[in-house]
């Protein structure tokens, strides 16, 4: 038996390892009955995904369970996505977000710069405890998708004479980098992310997002400047891919590059076995909303994001 089972109810304790799906029971049970099982596949799928799994937390309760309970799990780019448990009365609230706040002080400052978690829109609860723990609201994610078609035609329209098309490769790093910087600018998807990352961090969120292609990522030089920059990124399942990302510069707007990238997606796709094209986008950017939309996408999902840097600037 862990030394955990004995402490005083109220205590915050980092999981053991030989606790840790008891934990997971109640991080992916919520406010339901705890799932053995599918705490064991969420257990299986970290695990398959070579993730660390010592980032756990946890209240011991008066019947000696670790509820609420808290992961952190660190991705690629030094950030981590947190689950929790989420309360069922509004009188759980502060004991999640003392968790929260304690796991967040002991996050691995080493791996992890920025913490991000998402959830259903209707969970005011768990959104009211990431408030109280100083996490910020980052936007509404609309999950959009479609099928890719191999027998659709794409339009193509042609590229002004100004554009040079580039592939990924290293020696190009720094111009992809600058693309992703300058897209930043005034940007309308999910502003308050801008300034949280260093670039060095953000390319390799992107690079570890899935299985990365450098004939999929491009980059759209403007008499040879960084203009824009289209991430395409397939998936681990092998049938789908993700847009990463798509970003036009702010001097580049309104020279119809968004629309010529997804053309060039689409047409990318159907030349290759991929049978899904899935991409996220702040449902505040109605431009971007309009030009997904344009090209048969549609919504399929909708979560909201909150996020916190670590460590916090004094």
């Amino acid at each position: 038996m862990s030394a955990s089972a004995h402490l005083q109810p109220g205590v915050i304790v980092q999981v053991p390892q030989d606790r840790l799906l008891d934990a997971l029971r109640h991080v992916v049970g919520g406010g339901s009955d705890p799932s053995a099982a599918a705490a064991r596949r969420f257990l299986e799928f970290i695990r398959s995904q070579r993730l660390d799994a010592d980032q756990c937390w946890a209240v011991t309760n008066e019947t000696g369970q670790l509820r609420p309970a808290l992961i952190a799990l660190p991705n690629s780019g030094r950030t981590a996505m947190v689950f929790v448990t989420a309360p069922r009365y509004p009188e759980e609230v502060p004991r999640l977000a003392r968790l929260i706040e304690h796991a967040h002080r002991c996050l691995d400052r080493r791996r992890i710069a920025l913490a991000q978690v998402l959830m259903e829109p209707d969970e005011p609860l768990t959104a009211a405890a990431f408030e109280q723990a100083g996490y910020t609201r980052l936007a509404v994610l609309n999950y959009m998708e479609r099928r890719v078609s191999r027998a659709a035609r794409i339009p193509e329209a042609p590229w002004p004479a100004e554009v040079t098309l580039l592939h990924y490769e290293p020696r190009f790093e720094s111009h992809f980098k600058q693309a992703l910087l300058d897209s930043y600018v005034n940007t309308l998807d999910c502003p308050a992310l801008c300034g949280l990352r260093d670039i060095d961090d953000v390319l390799a969120d992107h690079v570890g997002s899935g299985v990365q292609d450098p004939q999929l990522w491009t980059l759209v030089l403007w008499e040879g400047q960084p203009a824009a920059v289209l991430l395409l990124n397939p998936l681990a399942d092998g049938e789908s891919v993700e847009l990463s990302y798509l970003g036009v510069g702010a001097d580049y707007r309104g020279k119809g590059l968004g629309r010529r990238l997804m053309a060039l997606a689409l047409r990318q796709l159907s030349e290759r076995p991929y049978t899904r094209f899935t991409l996220a986008v702040d449902q505040d950017n109605l431009p971007a909303l309009s030009l997904y939309k344009s090209f048969g996408l549609a919504r399929t999902d909708r979560r909201l994001a909150y996020i916190r840097r670590v460590p916090d600037e004094e």
